[in-house]
């Protein structure tokens, strides 16, 4: 007899293999991607701390999720545009991350400090709060998924076994 609760898919080992491998791909990403912040972020403690200068922004136009400004609207972000000057020439590098959206940014004139590879005075790195809180909550995620894709694995293999 079926009961209620009872789900048809809960002892075919090939829904848990296939789930837990789908999800090692998408954390495998995240790890991917919270790395590759964080070796940003280490490299930039082998550049040279700059002074650069907000002297525009970039206007990118994103759908707006949250539906603030109408069904087919789109928000603008503010990305700064910094000037800095290496050797005696001068640099201009758009930051990436936005500093603000809906709203313009009253931080023209304002000063920045910006990490700029010596070799290559177009490598640059923006540090603030907003990289370091992505790359923990990227390493965490990952890590979290980790353990989980392993109990799914973990499962298929007693499936498995039962068979």
């Amino acid at each position: 007899m079926s009961d209620y609760y009872s789900d048809p898919y809960q002892s075919d080992y090939k829904v848990w293999l296939f789930g837990g491998i789908f999800l090692l791909i998408i954390f495998l990403a995240f790890f991917g991607t919270g790395c590759y912040m964080l070796a940003r972020q280490i490299q930039a403690t082998r550049f040279i701390a700059v002074e650069s200068v907000v002297v525009d922004h970039k206007i990118i136009y994103e759908n707006d999720s949250d539906k603030h400004l109408g069904p087919h609207s789109k928000r603008p972000t503010y990305y700064d545009i910094v000037e800095y000057e290496i050797d005696g020439k001068k640099y201009r590098k758009t930051a990436d991350t936005p500093s603000s959206a809906n709203t313009p940014p009253d931080d023209m004139g304002k000063t920045i400090t910006i990490y700029v590879n010596r070799d290559n005075p177009t490598d640059v790195v923006f540090r603030n709060s907003t990289h370091i809180l992505l790359i923990t909550l990227c390493l965490i995620f990952s890590v979290g998924g980790f353990v989980g894709t392993g109990f799914m694995f973990r499962k298929a293999y007693k499936i498995k076994k039962d068979d």
